[in-house]
């Protein structure tokens, strides 16, 4: 995430300083025009207002303007980073590493999944919000990108599905590397990432069984 932080900072910086060159100018040239105005047309009420609807106006160029940077601007100068978006994962239960007493190691299968994935993101933070499909809830407890080829996370997840083959309720981390991305403008710069795959392994916490395996992701939309 410190490319993007960086990204943040830099961009805000550009930002502020066509606002203060008007707040200085404005202070300078305008008050005293509209002070003069004011008086010469013989007016003893409302000078205060503009002034303060002037401080308002300030506020609100700020407000939007770090907002674009931070939640919008990035996206179209930096998307070889942008994992936001709407995902369809599928989980591949590939090695039981610890059976429970309804289920034998001996005996597992492996088996896959399909889950939505809906990842939020800004210059600050990522993380993928709770669904409900396929799984109770299932979200991200922490998560970063680490860099343009690679996010990583930990996880909690509550099954849905009350067989044998799930636990009530599962920690994990996954390691998701990009395996694919949109072509960039005339396929010189890079672009979005459209795949991800990598791997998973589920924390124990008493609650078994617990599985390792791998995991895709392909992006449906923003």
């Amino acid at each position: 995430m410190q490319e993007l932080r960086d990204y943040y900072r830099k961009r805000l910086k550009w930002m502020l300083a066509p606002i203060v060159s008007f707040a200085i100018l404005y202070r300078q040239f305008a008050v005293p025009a509209i002070h003069n105005w004011y008086h010469s047309h013989g007016f003893t009420f409302g000078e205060s207002w503009l002034e303060g609807a002037y401080s308002l106006m300030i506020g609100f160029f700020f407000l939007a303007g770090e907002w674009l940077i931070r939640t919008r601007l990035w996206k179209l100068e930096k998307p070889w980073l942008n994992f936001s978006g709407l995902w369809e994962g599928e989980t591949k239960y590939q090695v039981m590493e610890k059976g429970s007493d309804k289920i034998d190691p001996q005996t597992f299968q492996p088996f896959s999944s399909k889950h939505e994935v809906k990842i939020e993101q800004d210059c600050f933070s990522i993380s993928i919000k709770p669904t409900d499909k396929t799984f109770a809830t299932w979200y991200s407890i922490t998560m970063t990108v680490r860099n343009a080829e690679e996010v990583a996370y930990a996880y909690e997840v509550k099954y849905a599905d009350e067989t044998p083959r799930f636990p009530a309720k599962a920690i994990g981390y996954e390691q998701m590397s990009v395996t694919l991305r949109k072509k960039g403008w005339f396929g010189i710069r890079k672009d979005r990432p459209i795949r991800l795959s990598g791997t998973f392994a589920h924390c124990a916490e008493g609650q078994t069984p617990v599985y390792r395996g791998n995991v895709t992701f392909q992006f449906q939309k923003n």
